[in-house]
């Protein structure tokens, strides 16, 4: 029996071996290359006893229905054989390209700018697209950092940005267009800071200096730009995952929950970059499935996502197992507490977006503008304010994504996520610990982090059950648009909105 479940193990180690080199053949870099290589090999010295073992057995004492059974298995192994001797032969080769191109190079740079052969005399020239140069200058990158994420010296880059008339891209911003700027940013969140309101300039193209940006903020509202940060700040410590990628957070925010609204969020654990976040009136799995999917496809597959044991979560779970496969802890589901990198993501995220909506809720409560049981109310509400909570969570997205931090020497999280995507970039890996197992109990966690409240993984969200006809909605959405101007946070739209309702 010991020996039977043997070689179960090694069959199914096998299988996930196979599938892993299948999906990295062509992509992967040399060590992880000659990695496979040593497991075909040890793979086939394997089958190969196991064939020996069939020629040896005395069969004689088979019958002869366990004998067909017996031949069926050893026709198996033989043609498991020849396919790893084929894929064995894949890989040799493609080491043999890797080495090849390892000598040509004669560097170990994981990232540099193609070289383009004219035909001219001279050096061949570095092929830097304008593209390039232009998604770099977008996350605010200086320009000594492009020269070195492009392995190009200054000189070369100030050339190509000669030719592609770059010499000057910061646009100037008057004082007076810098304040509107700053009236439209806190007309979406009036907790608004200096380094919020860097990054939402820098989203749209502007770098200002800090103190240009604290004087607007003063000018703009003297009282709060004093008061701005009532509480204590939180203490950090490095983190400990090797690079983009390597660990994404998943978690919900339930602060608005009484009003059946919860926010579903992802970051990455390295950059501190959001990759998803978004208001939603249900907490299913395939709402946040979707969300994580619309990431992937934008920031590609990470190696591990960290979630709590909420059943939210489940078909994301599914996903990394199916992809990343098991027994490497690609989808590592522990208690809430755990996931602490997450939560300095919700605390400023209640402070600038939903903490108003807390408030603005209770408020239409108090003055008998919405009845929480009543069920059309809660149609309204939701069609008016979960757009207007998007709107607001993708603003505060743009501006977290390139604000600047002080921990990491004043670096975005778009710039550290995008510079350490770069270096990977002939890797053919997701991330640095792609192939490393790691500790379930430590990995990904801040001990120094804020800890969350436990809560219960068992949250549900009733369903609201107000339900108008395709044709009255689309009459509605006619009339009332969720995400109109108003000088009321939306109270006149939510109030327009159960008008309508009534008259149908």
């Amino acid at each position: 029996m010991a020996a039977v479940e043997a070689w179960v193990s090694f069959f199914t180690e096998l299988y996930q071996l196979l599938t892993t080199a299948e999906r990295n053949l062509g992509i992967c870099n040399l060590n992880l290359a000659e990695y496979v290589v040593e497991r075909i090999e040890l793979s086939i010295h394997s089958c190969s006893n196991l064939v020996m073992l069939f020629q040896t057995s005395d069969v004689s004492a088979l019958s002869n229905e366990e004998l067909a059974v017996a031949n069926e298995y050893r026709m198996l192994v033989d043609q498991l054989l020849s396919y790893l001797r084929e894929s064995l032969d894949k890989w040799n080769n493609y080491i043999t390209v890797l080495e090849c191109s390892s000598a040509r190079n004669n560097a170990t740079v994981s990232y540099q700018a193609s070289i383009a052969h004219t035909g001219r005399r001279g050096r061949p020239k570095f092929d830097v697209s304008r593209e390039q140069v232009e998604y770099l200058v977008s996350l605010s990158f200086q320009w000594t950092e492009i020269a070195a994420l492009l392995c190009i010296s200054r000189m070369t880059l100030y050339r190509r940005r000669a030719e592609f008339g770059m010499l000057d891209l910061n646009p100037d911003i008057s004082n007076q267009e810098l304040r509107s700027l700053i009236i439209e940013f806190k007309e979406s969140d009036p907790n608004v800071g200096v380094s919020m309101a860097v990054g939402l300039l820098r989203a749209r193209g502007f770098k200002v200096t800090r103190a240009r940006v604290r004087d607007a903020l003063q000018e703009s509202d003297p009282l709060r730009a004093s008061i701005r940060w009532p509480g204590g700040l939180i203490r950090r410590r490095m983190y400990s995952v090797p690079g983009p990628n390597s660990l994404w957070h998943i978690d919900s925010h339930h602060k608005l929950i009484r009003w059946r609204l919860v926010t579903h969020g992802g970051i990455d654990g390295f950059s501190r970059l959001i990759v998803f976040l978004r208001c939603a009136s249900n907490i299913k799995s395939i709402t946040v499935y979707q969300s994580f999917l619309e990431a992937v496809n934008k920031y590609h597959l990470p190696s591990r996502v960290r979630t709590d044991q909420g059943m939210e979560n489940i078909l994301v779970v599914e996903h990394m197992l199916e992809h990343r496969g098991a027994g490497r802890q690609s989808a590592i589901v522990g208690s809430s507490v755990h996931n602490q990198r997450i939560e300095r993501l919700w605390r400023d995220m209640h402070k600038c977006v939903t903490s108003l909506y807390y408030r603005l809720f209770y408020f239409m409560e108090q003055y008998d503008l919405l009845d929480i049981t009543n069920e059309q109310h809660m149609f309204a509400l939701h069609y008016v304010y979960i757009p207007r909570i998007n709107k607001s969570l993708e603003l505060f997205k743009e501006g977290w994504n390139h604000h600047p931090m002080r921990t990491t020497h004043q670096k975005s999280p778009s710039q550290l996520f995008t510079a350490g995507i770069l270096l990977l970039r002939h890797s053919g890996l997701t991330a640095l610990d792609f192939f490393e197992n790691v500790d379930n109990d430590s990995y990904g966690i801040d001990n120094d982090g804020p800890v969350p409240s436990e809560e219960s993984n068992t949250v549900s969200i009733p369903a609201v059950s107000h339900c108008i006809s395709s044709s009255n909605l689309q009459l509605l959405e006619n009339a009332v648009s969720p995400l109109g101007h108003s000088d009321e946070y939306g109270i006149d739209i939510y109030i327009q909105t159960l008008s309508f309702l009534d008259s149908l």
